[in-house]
This record gives C-alpha cells, structure tokens and sequence, in this order.
C-alpha cells in the first residue's frame, strides 16, 4: 500500500511540476478525420480517469464523434508522461509504446507509434523551435518524413494519437482543428474555420482542387501551381504559419502560377489557402532552411 501511494504522489508531483502537461485532465482535442474527399468527421478526445497497469497509473483517455453533450465516449488508450516523454497502452496492445517524446533535439531519432502503426517506427527531428500559446513558450518539434509538427505539451498537429500516421497508412488524413484547456481554447488550425467539422449525414461535400506547391520541403523559395480548374482569377493568397499567424498576402493574383519567398520565414510548416467566391484551393509547405 505504502508503495502504491508512493506511486501517486510522485506522478501529481510532476504533473504539478510540468505545466505543459500533455496528460492535464483538463486537455482536449478536435481532429478532423477525412477519407479521399468523400467523407469527413471530427474526433474529440479528452481524459476521463484514471487506471493501473503493472503497477504504473495512466489517464484514460477516451473519444467521441459528437459534439453533443449526450454523446457517448469510447475508450482511446491510457496514456501516461514522464520526463517530457508520452507514453501510451493501446486498445487490444500487451505492450507500452511511446507516443511522444518532448526532449529530443534537432538530428535525434525516436521510435514511437500511433493509433494505427502500433510496431515503433523512426522519426527523424530536422528542426526545433518554439511558439508563445497563452503567454507561455512551448517547443516544436518538425519531422520531414513521416512527416509530422508537434507542440509541447499539445502534441501532433495530425491529432493526439496519429502521429507520422503517412508511415503505414494512405489516403486517410487527420488535422488538429483546436486544442482547449479547462474549456478555453489555446489553438485554432489556420486552415480551420470552426472547431468541429462533419459531413455524415448531409449530401453536401465540398470538393477543393488540387494545389501543387514545389519544392516541398523548400529552404524558403516556393512555386505555387494552381491549373485553372473552375475557380476564376482574381483570386486572394494567404500563407499562415503553424499558430495563425499571416505571413503573406496576395488579395488579387491573376495567374495560376506564382513564386513566392518564403525564406525570411522560420523553420516550420505553413498552410497555404487560395480562394474567392467561387472555390478554394488549400495546402501545407515545410520551410526547413
């Protein structure tokens, strides 16, 4: 028993200690899942709980579809964190993974998994950098290939259990819309317009074009090919990076080729958005100088 409190004294002590904390009971997610253009859906995942496993205490962190306040949860994962490192146990997994791991460094290597590559694979961290949310730093980390964006304390920006999902899974994307705290929301994808997006159940599917953005990692100069598909010139160019932030804009381009110099901009990665009346093209750029 003395061991057991043991135990649950020294993991509040930390969560206390650490107050980036990705495991505060406070924490949610909304990830917007999407297979091809046909169907779309957003996931929210919170922490309800608490459990031992070998004797080792986990949050429990469980997810829904609905965003109504009747919605009925399902169990995620437990997840746990120790010295800037997330750790998890997977529905139907015998084996603790790691999920994050916040104190790598620029040319590290860490093998994690997620919820659909549940065999570690490697991640390779090119860059770190940090942001200010809510008045406080908090470190980036940015993978090339799979490619992935993660936020102290937050994690991935393809949503909390997908990480580097490209590794073993196609043709299905996941995108981090918001992130809250106690209720208030810390982070807004710039790419999003409302936290909670879905299609099930409507007939309605907006379709975007194709944009293609070369090179892709780029060292700042970029190439933007947007073939005339429907959408009428002008058109408006935003270029936001990873926490909202404008940093280009174009409110009239009239061709559907354009260079634009990114290289003033830090490392990171940036979402492109090009639009009028008519129609949207949308897309993402690793600047990696």
């Amino acid at each position: 028993m003395k061991k057991l409190y043991s135990l649950l004294l020294t993991s509040i002590l930390y969560q206390l200690a650490f107050s980036q904390s990705f495991t505060d009971p406070g924490n949610q997610w909304n990830t917007r899942f999407s297979g091809g253009w046909s169907f779309y859906n957003t996931e929210i995942f919170r922490f309800s709980g608490d459990t031992m496993i070998m004797n080792t205490f986990y949050n429990k962190m469980y997810l829904t579809n609905d965003s109504a306040s009747t919605a009925v949860w399902h169990y995620a994962g437990a997840i746990r964190e120790w010295e800037g490192r997330i750790y998890t146990f997977l529905p139907g997994t015998f084996e603790e993974g790691l999920l994050y791991d916040f104190t790598i460094e620029a040319g590290d290597t860490t093998y994690i998994i997620n919820d659909w590559c549940r065999e570690p694979f490697p991640m390779v961290c090119i860059s770190t950098d940090s942001i200010e949310i809510n008045g406080s730093n908090r470190k980036t980390f940015l993978f090339e290939f799979p490619y992935s964006l993660w936020i102290e304390g937050i994690g991935s920006l393809q949503g909390p259990l997908y990480s580097g999902i490209d590794y073993c899974v196609a043709d299905i994307y996941y995108d981090l819309l918001c992130y809250y705290n106690n209720g208030n929301q810390l982070y807004m994808n710039p790419d999003a317009n409302v936290c909670y997006e879905t299609n099930v159940g409507t007939s309605s599917i907006p379709i975007d074009s194709k944009l293609t953005i070369y090179p892709n990692p780029s060292t700042g100069v970029i190439d933007l090919d947007f073939p005339d598909t429907g959408i009428p010139s002008p058109a408006s160019i935003e270029i936001h990076n990873s926490i909202g932030i404008l940093v280009y804009y174009d409110p009239e381009c009239k061709i559907f080729r354009k260079t634009i110099d990114l290289s003033a901009q830090s490392n990171g990665v940036y979402s492109i958005r090009i639009k009028n009346d008519a129609g949207s093209f949308s897309g993402k750029v690793i600047i990696n100088h």
